[in-house]
């Protein structure tokens, strides 16, 4: 159904819903005209309830001269904002058929078949009230440009607050259908018009934090707990629109907004985080260089063996031995046994980590003690 033309499908769901159908079901098959076709469907559907009730004749000649009226304005608007060279053919046709679809409901509506009801004269607390406010938007949804559209549903939402007002003012009553109606042409002129400029946002933003505030200045005044909730409520959601629409007009629709550049901050290791290794650098130690014999002081040749627990410098020793061996003057086995039993203690005594390739001071001790005992001294 949706590849129809408008003016059948509008045709197709007026049939049906004098058969029994509901709007629902029409509204399924009318593909992406659905949302254009809803308000005229829930207008029809009140009206098969007031068929009893029937316009007159002045009451519809006046009608139709309205509506012919806003046809023309509409169609010259169109025109005028718009050259028909520059946009698609189908698109140009579609908006024409829209508009002449919309229009034939309306037609259909009001004028085809009998007992149909006067909705134009109804007033808040009437049974038709509801569907004139349902028709009296009609004309916003033949608006092709987003200012239009918004410029006639604030002007169709002022009506209605005038309605609320007068109601109030005479029965001290709320009607809950003028209220519904408000709100509902407050929230398409805000839809419409959020992507205008600043200029337009904010005389749309102006208007709207006018009807806040009336509805807030009514709701203080009426006696009734209940209607006056249900007013400031509603002053509620005019004065949110209002303030997001003036949120928008402060900066461009688009416009980047700056981030904060992140600033380093220390990172602990987690679990899945691996910290670099730091290898230390090896430090070469300086390797000690055993002092020279001359510059040590030198201890007296002692036959008795060193106790333990007393350290002997290398080079001590190494001179206590040579000393031992060369004034001995007789054979005496007690010459030899010191020496040879001094050569492994001076060994194990040798500093570690000396430099490679010298003689130790214990390697000269040996070799002393060995040649003090391969040389005898002669016999008297």
């Amino acid at each position: 159904m949706a590849q129809l033309r408008p003016e059948m499908i509008l045709a197709d769901c007026l049939d049906r819903l004098q058969s029994g159908a509901t709007i629902a079901d029409c509204l399924a098959r009318a593909g992406d005209r659905a949302d254009d076709l809803a308000p005229m469907l829930e207008s029809a559907a009140q009206l098969q309830a007031v068929r009893r009730l029937g316009l007159s004749v002045e009451e519809r000649a006046h009608a139709k001269a309205a509506l012919r009226a806003t046809l023309a304005r509409n169609r010259r608007n169109a025109l005028a904002s718009q050259d028909r060279r520059q946009r698609p053919a189908w698109n140009a046709w579609w908006g024409q058929a829209r508009g002449l679809a919309l229009a034939g409901m309306l037609v259909a509506i009001l004028f085809v078949g009998a007992g149909v009801t006067s909705v134009a004269a109804s007033r808040p607390g009437d049974v038709t009230y509801p569907l004139r406010t349902t028709l009296e938007r009609a004309p916003a949804l033949w608006q092709t440009s987003p200012a239009g559209r918004a410029q006639t549903e604030l002007n169709v939402a002022e009506r209605r607050l005038a309605d609320v007002t007068n109601r109030l003012q005479a029965t001290g009553q709320v009607e809950p259908a003028a209220v519904n109606a408000l709100l509902a042409g407050d929230e398409a002129a805000a839809r419409h018009v959020i992507a205008l400029p600043d200029s337009e946002r904010a005389a749309v933003s102006q208007r709207l934090a006018t009807h806040a505030e009336t509805l807030s200045a009514l709701a203080r005044s009426v006696a009734q707990p209940g209607s006056g909730q249900t007013l400031e409520e509603a002053a509620g959601r005019a004065s949110a629109l209002a303030e997001r629409l003036a949120a928008g007009a402060e900066r461009p629709i688009g416009s980047p907004t700056p981030s904060p550049t992140p600033s380093p901050s220390p990172a602990a290791a987690g679990p899945d985080r691996v910290l670099p290794s730091v290898t230390p650098t090896a430090t070469a130690a300086p390797t000690p260089t055993p002092a020279p014999a001359a510059d040590v002081e030198r201890e007296p040749p002692s036959p008795q063996p060193t106790p333990a627990g007393r350290v002997i410098a290398p080079g001590q020793r190494a001179t206590a031995l040579s000393q031992t061996a060369t004034a001995a003057a007789s054979p005496s086995s007690t010459a030899t046994a010191t020496a040879t039993r001094a050569a492994p203690a001076a060994t194990a005594s040798s500093p570690i980590g000396g430099p490679s390739g010298t003689v130790l001071p214990g390697l000269r001790a040996t070799a002393l003690a060995q040649t003090a005992t391969a040389q005898p001294p002669s016999p008297p």
